[in-house]
């Protein structure tokens, strides 16, 4: 009786941690929206919502200069602006608070939902997923995220509940398709699910960006040829791949090195495979999805920093599987390139001590990658206790979970997320 207690009143403290946690986030949100005064993103999402409900070319020039504040093209496919529409129509302030608090509660969807399937009780994951998710503030892609009005958390919530849900009322691989569709570098998470052989999940996705392609062709089809024929494949749409905030293996190269396309390519690849290897031979879904966001990190052309907000799921997984690692954390909360030389091409002056704190994203997470190839396949010990049976789904279809199926017990030795506590 006196342990049923116990594990009462641990659970008792447990749930108000999380309740504690999440009035964190939302004071914390409030408070950096009050404050802060650029959401530059913001504008050109309501711009693009404007420019679809009014007409106006998105991809021309004359698009830039109707953006308050700075002007700026719009990169995103033109299924995006139909999206931002209804945002373009809220009051400016109502807009800002609505886009900051959604990417604060999705924030913690993800925080919770990687820490549910690393934590066996689930009062315990709650505690742990909303705590990270307080400490947002001092993750830099974070910051960035939120100050710029961006939607990086959103779509992060969109293709982890895909991925690591264990049962959906989507089919699943819908969300990651959608989530390609407004930003197209959502569609690398279709690789997960063939490396894990979710082969129905990654048709899905496929489908789903494809009629969401299509619906933007029905509703802007102007903008939809312009996109899909031209502007996508126009390097000048994105901006300068030297900026220090551009966190990938080609920006390391061209601040380096002369411009060379092909050696950027072979390295690209190489990243992917090593992420893919990574992915295929996770013990667990969790290792397998953050393997794959890093390796797309990395090898795409351009991630600005406010992409990595990867770092947020990963600091539940590293808190749990590898504390060791928590130090390599601070990468991600000091944003070293920030606090370098930067703009005007100052980037291709750097001494080599200024490269190596200028990339410590990519080179963070390329050490990152090598453990969960090498070492990270090992099971280690939660930081957080837990209680009562540990479950996993079954692998037999693609109706639940990431392995899908109905919930049994976990048997002694199966490999697993779900870490225990030694007590």
């Amino acid at each position: 009786m006196a342990a049923l207690g116990h594990a009462r009143l641990t659970h008792a403290h447990l749930r108000w941690i999380a309740r504690a946690a999440a009035a964190v986030v939302l004071l914390s949100t409030v408070g950096w929206v009050l404050v802060f005064q650029g959401f530059l993103d913001l504008h050109v999402y309501r711009t693009g919502g404007f420019a679809w409900r009014t007409g106006i070319a998105l991809y021309e020039p004359g698009f830039a200069a109707l953006v308050p504040g700075m002007p700026l093209p719009f990169t995103y496919p033109p299924f995006a602006a139909i999206l931002f529409a209804p945002v373009e129509l809220l009051p400016w302030h109502v807009a800002k608070f609505a886009i900051s608090l959604a990417s604060a509660a999705a924030l913690a969807v993800t925080t919770t939902i990687t820490a549910r399937r690393l934590v066996a009780d689930s009062a315990a994951a709650d505690a742990l997923g909303m705590s990270v998710a307080a400490l947002w503030a001092l993750f830099e892609p974070a910051r960035q995220t939120i100050g710029f009005g961006q939607i990086n958390l959103i779509l992060m919530a969109l293709v982890t509940a895909d991925c690591l849900l264990p049962r959906t009322r989507w089919p699943r691989g819908l969300l990651v398709g959608v989530a390609a569709a407004v930003k197209l570098t959502p569609a690398v998470f279709v690789l997960l699910f063939l490396l894990r052989g979710r082969y129905r999940a990654a048709a899905t996705a496929v489908a789903s960006f494809a009629a969401c392609g299509l619906a933007a062709l029905l509703l802007a089809p102007r903008d939809s040829a312009q996109y899909w024929l031209h502007t996508l494949f126009d390097p000048a749409r994105i901006g300068g791949l030297a900026y220090a905030f551009n966190q990938n293996i080609q920006a390391v190269l061209v601040r380096l090195l002369p411009a060379n396309t092909l050696l950027w390519a072979v390295l690209a690849a190489a990243v992917m495979a090593l992420a893919a290897t990574a992915a295929r031979r996770a013990r667990g879904d969790v290792t397998a999805l953050l393997a794959v966001a890093a390796g797309g990190l990395i090898a795409s052309p351009v991630s600005w920093s406010h992409h990595w907000v990867w770092v947020l799921p990963t600091a539940v997984a590293v808190l749990v599987r590898a504390p060791r690692w928590t130090p390599v954390l601070l990468v991600f909360a000091v944003g070293p390139h920030s606090w370098l030389p930067q703009t005007h091409d100052l980037e291709m002056h750097w001494r080599w001590w200024q490269h190596l704190l200028g990339s410590s994203y990519v080179l963070a997470t390329m050490a990152a990658l090598y453990r969960s190839l090498y070492v990270g396949n090992s099971t280690s010990a939660s930081i957080v206790e837990q209680h009562g049976r540990r479950f996993r789904p079954s692998r037999s279809g693609d109706t639940g979970g990431p392995g899908t199926g109905t919930a049994r017990p976990v048997a002694s030795g199966e490999s697993e997320d779900v870490i225990n506590t030694v007590r």
